[in-house]
């Protein structure tokens, strides 16, 4: 019997990956709302760590997202962010950085936040939902890219982690991702080089942007006790209120969160799971008779 148990549970988690509900919907935002030709209106920006090279960052960048009601909780499969390549003509984001490690852990716990164990990760060029603006100049045959704030244009990439947590409904969760740069040192005199995290504005983006707060978060990794103690606000909006977060200002007069898509299913309580197997028993017994 116990031979059987792991393949079940195996078999059992992988219908649960390809049967997932998307629970957080904060996806990137509409192809018509992004870049320089939208003007004040633009909605996309991205937001960078500063990682040296095959190293961890210096500090993560991420933000949270609140699983819906419902159910009591939620087998959460997987969380996916985007990021922006940080060289144009990039097609593979391999090339540019490796061991991207996800963060994790509950608001109501600082202590806890640290590494996820990931299953697997998938890395997908993708691009703005929606036509998008045709006289764009990062619109593709395929769809509009990121354009930097020099004008290039940038490949997109969704980074999808696999994984398997069990969270409570309404539960707040923090988030950040990592990586290591293959381009070489990332500082202030080097800033093409960063793991760039995509954001939007929620109010400018055009589509559904779950958990928005127009505000992202920060860690320091390189520092426990600082990590432990939980992260920086950050209210990216260049004239945002005094005491609304720890750090502030750097795009336009709007604010961001950073964009993620989390997938999983609901667990029943246990006195439905209960119903649901006497369902199970009752139909099989009426077969067999």
């Amino acid at each position: 019997m116990k031979s059987l148990a792991r393949p079940i549970l195996f078999c059992t988690f992988l219908a649960a990956v390809a049967n997932a509900a998307t629970l957080v919907d904060r996806g990137l935002p509409n192809g018509n709302t992004v870049n320089n030709i939208a003007g004040v209106n633009r909605s996309n920006v991205d937001w960078a760590g500063a990682p040296a090279p095959n190293s961890p960052p210096p500090f993560l960048v991420g933000d949270n997202f609140t699983l819906p009601g419902g159910f009591p909780t939620y087998n959460v499969t997987s969380i996916m962010v985007f990021i922006t390549a940080a060289t144009a003509n990039t097609s593979n984001i391999t090339t540019e950085f490796n061991n991207f490690t996800l963060y994790g852990g509950l608001d109501s716990n600082p202590a806890a936040f640290g590494i996820i164990p990931v299953l697997n990760t998938f890395f997908t060029r993708v691009y703005y939902p929606g036509a998008g603006n045709n006289l764009d100049p990062c619109n593709t045959g395929s769809g509009a890219q990121y354009q930097g704030s020099s004008g290039n244009c940038r490949a997109i990439f969704s980074v999808n982690f696999i994984v398997n947590l069990v969270l409570n409904a309404n539960a707040l969760y923090n988030f950040a991702v990592g990586a290591n740069s293959l381009l070489g040192t990332c500082d202030t005199n080097n800033p093409g080089n960063c793991l760039f995290l995509h954001a939007s504005n929620a109010t400018l983006s055009g589509n559904t942007q779950q958990g928005s707060n127009n505000q992202y978060q920060v860690w320091d990794p390189f520092d426990a006790a600082s990590l432990a103690a939980g992260y920086y606000r950050y209210n990216s909006a260049a004239n945002c209120p005094a005491n609304t977060a720890d750090v502030c200002g750097g795009f336009g007069n709007t604010s961001s969160d950073i964009n993620v898509v989390v997938q999983g299913n609901g667990i029943p309580e246990p006195s439905t799971y209960s119903l649901i197997l006497l369902g199970a028993g009752l139909i099989a017994l009426r077969r067999r008779k």
